[in-house]
């Protein structure tokens, strides 16, 4: 999946993570993948200097990627990238 064209201006992508369908373990996994994927995408749009166009992320059942390591990080560092 290609995530920088995900985040150019004007997408929108949402991503159905269900724990009914695929059971909690997998959905958690996919959930933090799509988070951490991002991240590190938005960090190499800025280590490239190409333009930080907003990307907005919105995660409902937030307790799947809660336990992150990264999240604290993520949180407190996303909006100087610009996410």
């Amino acid at each position: 999946m290609d995530f920088e064209k995900l985040m150019s201006p004007g997408s929108i992508t949402i991503f159905s993570v269900s724990k009914a369908d695929l059971g909690e373990s997998l959905a958690r996994l996919i959930a933090s993948t799509i988070v951490m994927k991002l991240w590190f995408e938005v960090l190499a749009r800025a280590r490239l200097n190409k333009p930080r166009t907003p990307v907005f992320l919105a995660i409902d059942e937030f307790q799947f990627v809660a336990d992150l390591p990264i999240i604290n990080t993520i949180l407190s560092e996303a909006r100087k990238y610009g996410l």
